[in-house]
């Protein structure tokens, strides 16, 4: 098991690692073609497809996983009831997108016209559940190798696009194009994989509801949590100008690049943790807690690389006109910390089955950031916005487990790890 969970988790890593690389060189030629005006345009189009798109989800992302290992259903009928969920989400989420771009009358029309773009790609999310059902099996070796190589074709055609002409519109139809060309391969995947295509066939109305029961409120905590990640963009658009936001959007983009180590490794190592969590519970806590140090140490590491490098780095990379974004991204940077955490955290919530302080984590870091970026942006503009990413993340990914007793073990794990470097790893060297 323990091969197959690296060799799983190796896949993910590589994936990962290739599409940070080809999108570090994307997002170094949009931002140089494009300026930080267009650039911050972008940005504000984007964020607004992510703040949706926790409705596409319907919640049932990691429920799927932990569906099918612990196999109480049929493999097809949680497929094809979670497809079926996550369309009536997807269609929900087009709907809101649609009626965004219809009021927003503030927005330049190449802005509406981009966002309509990617509304109506943001339908294919539905089939992403194939992407849980190969986490299932511990293989994620074919999906690595398809979403490789659209990102690898996308950002070239961003590139092109790009270089061919500065038009807002055109970058966006590239950027759905990777939404669809990712999710057909997800079903040719799948076809080959079961013999049978992604389906609705056996949807179940009863298990749907019973989903949903324990669903909702991941579904209501991923919008909260969408909220946090992405709502100091949005904020900074109406708040300040688009240059603003362009350097901000940078400067969030490199830090967030970051973010699919903490997402690879927890993913693949908690459906073995999962497995055991019952017969072996003593166990799932000690490795839970060698989880949470490895996350807490590895971002800690990053924080101190980047914002070390960031004043050096960015201007050469970027150009002078994203001298801003050093300063800022020296600051974001520090919210990792706690994203890493929070990746462990999310999984144990779920494996627990606390999914309701999902909501309510998420939700506190949703509120705390709104608030922090009302005062902080008009102040300190990008650089506020920053700030309140870093204290929003702190909120959702660490203080808030301290306001129930069921999450204060998972709080006190992370309170653990927060002090290993203080004392040098001495829990580890004394045993």
């Amino acid at each position: 098991m323990t091969r197959a969970v690296l060799a799983n988790a190796s896949w993910m890593m590589i994936e990962r690692v290739f599409t940070m690389a080809v999108n570090l060189v994307v997002t170094l030629w949009l931002a140089r073609a494009l300026g930080p005006e267009v650039f911050g345009q972008l940005a504000y189009v984007l964020a607004a497809v992510t703040l949706v798109l926790p409705l596409a989800a319907l919640g049932v992302n990691d429920v799927v996983t932990r569906e099918l290992v612990e196999g109480h259903h049929s493999r097809k009928q949680v497929m094809a009831t979670t497809l079926g969920m996550r369309l009536i989400g997807a269609v929900l989420g087009l709907g809101l997108l649609l009626a965004w771009v219809l009021l927003a009358n503030d927005l330049a029309l190449d802005a509406r016209m981009a966002l309509a773009v990617l509304a109506l790609a943001t339908v294919t999310q539905a089939v992403q559940v194939v992407r849980f059902f190969f986490q299932a099996q511990l293989a994620h070796k074919p999906i690595s190798l398809v979403r490789s190589g659209v990102v690898l074709v996308s950002g070239i055609g961003k590139i092109l696009v790009a270089w061919w002409t500065q038009d807002l519109f055109w970058i966006a139809v590239v950027f759905a194009a990777d939404y669809v060309f990712t999710d057909g391969g997800l079903l040719l995947l799948y076809r080959q994989a079961t013999r049978s295509w992604l389906s609705l066939r056996d949807f179940s109305f009863d298990y749907a509801r019973q989903l949903f029961r324990q669903t909702g409120w991941l579904l209501l905590s991923g919008v909260a949590a969408a909220i946090y990640l992405k709502i100091d963009q949005i904020m900074l658009g109406h708040m300040t100008s688009d240059d603003v936001l362009g350097n901000y959007a940078l400067a969030a983009r490199l830090s967030e690049a970051w973010y699919f180590l903490a997402v690879a490794i927890v993913s693949s190592y908690f459906t073995v943790l999962m497995k055991h969590r019952e017969e072996r519970p003593q166990w799932f806590t000690a490795r839970v807690q060698q989880l949470v140090d490895a996350m807490l140490l590895l971002s800690l590491s990053i924080a101190v690389v980047v914002s070390f490098a960031s004043p050096v780095v960015v201007p050469w990379l970027f150009g002078a006109e994203y001298q801003a974004s050093a300063a800022i991204l020296a600051v974001h940077i520090w919210a990792g910390v706690f994203v890493f955490m929070r990746a462990v955290a999310s999984k144990w919530l779920l494996a627990k089955r606390y999914m309701p302080f999902s909501l309510v984590t998420h939700g506190l870091g949703a509120v705390f950031n709104v608030a922090a970026n009302l005062w902080l942006i008009p102040r300190y503009g990008g650089m506020g916005a920053a700030l309140a990413t870093v204290l929003a993340y702190a909120m959702a990914g660490y203080f808030s487990f301290w306001c129930s007793a069921k999450t204060r073990p998972m709080a006190r794990q992370m309170t653990h790890a927060l002090l290993l470097p203080l004392t040098l790893g001495y829990r580890y060297w004394r045993r």
